[in-house]
């Protein structure tokens, strides 16, 4: 999408709760940076964008 950068700070396989930085109720899968001439478009692109990105995430257990 042009004027938007998607920098991944999760790949598959990865155990949310053993990443660096990450807060103990919320993790961050990724940072999008998008470029809009005002707020109806940088909405439109926000939502194009997060359904561009289908994240699975699954419950596991902590037996590791």
């Amino acid at each position: 999408m042009p004027g938007t950068t998607i920098d991944l700070t999760v790949h598959a396989g990865d155990r949310l709760s053993d990443l660096r930085e990450q807060d103990s109720y919320s993790y961050q899968l990724a940072s999008a940076y998008i470029g809009a001439a005002d707020e109806a478009e940088l909405t439109a692109k926000f939502e194009q964008v997060v359904a561009a990105l289908p994240f699975e995430i699954d419950d596991v257990s902590d037996g590791r």
